[in-house]
């Protein structure tokens, strides 16, 4: 497998100043780790012709396993037919088997795994434009870090997950709503620095020989000086599920603003996507994990009469690394270092780590962690019914 260590390890365990308009010119940057990072990058082999499928996308590798879960699909079309390739595969129960020893509440914690190297200098970096370029940094580079094969379990309403980073950022999730499944999540940043918060609401959907799945929700930055952020994510795709090559990409629009400085950057994936028909006679010059963006000033209230004014470009892969103005390179995987998140040593007794499926299952006891998995999945659909039957009686929707 050309999966790193890093990488199976976390599928197995895991002073702006409002008042100056930015420049697009970089600033001289201070910090000497930064600066040799910087340097390394420039020196460094291109990751996604290690780990990247030909046309794009992250390619996995690890036959034994893909046989495995295609075994399981198949096992549950024989149980329910066309059934899972209709609606949201997240309400299918599935075998423990295709599981990873984690809850979703704790894989939503890989999308931060640049929050103490680039987020935390940000949070110290007074230009606002470099800040926002670490930013987007942070949001693209932690996409990086989200390509495992296995599937998280589900959270069961008021499931929690508490953790701690190596160095002191807390993370706080909760599952806050069964149907549709939404977790809310807060990450405090290390000696205050900043704070993300927002919720996510998770879909996937079989389609053929995919699935694609999309995290919606708002997640909002906020740092020390209260210099506030939104920042959006792109779809996902998994191709290959059936037969063929597993490939994972991402598409679509992802969107990062400073609504402080009035910042705002745009990336779209697979810039040079073409139409089914019009395939047969383009291709693309680029690979599809491919990106490409713009940073602009803008003014004026949100929507089409918004004004913008182009103050720099982004591009690169998702996979390998990202490049503002063709030349400076603040991400590129296997240099940044990324953050090491450890359970909390004292959480709730709701923690998604004492659920007795994922209890067994790490301790590879499947029979014992399916039935754990069944007989939670009951409560669950008791709970719901006792809910749905109250809720008239209080005047809301449950």
């Amino acid at each position: 497998s050309t999966q790193s260590t890093w990488e199976k390890k976390a599928c197995t365990e895991r002073m702006a100043e409002p008042d100056r308009d930015p420049s697009p010119t970089p600033p001289p940057i201070h910090d000497p780790e930064l600066v040799a990072q910087i340097e390394r990058m420039r020196l460094e082999e291109d990751q996604r012709k290690k780990d990247g499928n030909k046309t794009g996308g992250y390619r996995f590798t690890n036959r034994d396993d893909i046989e495995s879960q295609r075994g399981v699909m198949w096992e549950v079309i024989k149980k329910v037919g066309s059934a899972v390739f209709q609606g949201n595969l997240a309400n299918v129960s599935l075998p423990v088997r295709i599981f990873e020893p984690r809850s979703f509440l704790e894989r939503l914690t890989d999308n931060w795994s640049y929050q103490g190297s680039l987020l935390y200098t940000a949070s110290q970096t007074p230009d606002p434009l470099q800040r926002f370029r670490l930013v987007i940094a942070f949001v693209i580079g932690g996409l990086r870090h989200t390509c495992c094969a296995a599937k998280p379990f589900n959270p069961i309403l008021g499931e929690t997950f508490q953790g701690v980073y190596e160095d002191g950022a807390t993370v706080f999730c909760e599952q806050t709503s069964h149907h549709p499944p939404i977790s809310h999540f807060m990450l405090l940043g290390s000696r205050g620095a900043f704070t993300i918060t927002g919720y996510a609401a998770y879909t996937a959907s079989v389609r053929g020989n995919s699935v694609k799945g999309q995290q919606t929700g708002p997640n909002n930055l906020v740092f020390h000086d209260g210099v506030r952020y939104t920042f959006e994510l792109p779809h996902l795709w998994l191709t290959g599920i059936m037969w063929g090559t597993r490939v994972m990409d991402y598409g679509g629009k992802c969107v990062v603003e400073d609504h402080t400085n009035h910042l705002r950057c745009e990336i779209q994936f697979n810039p040079e996507a073409v139409g089914w028909i019009a395939s047969f006679f383009v291709s693309a010059k680029k690979p599809t994990d491919f990106f490409r963006g713009e940073l602009f000033t803008v003014s004026g209230p949100p929507g089409k009469h918004q004004q913008k004014r182009k103050i720099g470009t982004c591009e690169g892969s998702w996979l390998d690394s990202i490049t503002f103005d063709e030349s400076q390179t603040l991400w590129r995987y296997g240099v940044t270092p990324p953050s090491r998140l450890s359970p909390a040593p004292d959480p709730l007794p709701s923690d998604s780590r004492f659920r007795g499926d994922l209890v067994n299952l790490r301790q590879r006891n499947m029979v014992e962690a399916e039935e754990a998995k069944l007989a939670m999945e009951v409560q669950q659909r008791h709970d719901a019914k006792l809910r749905k039957d109250a809720a008239p009686h209080h005047g809301r929707k449950h």
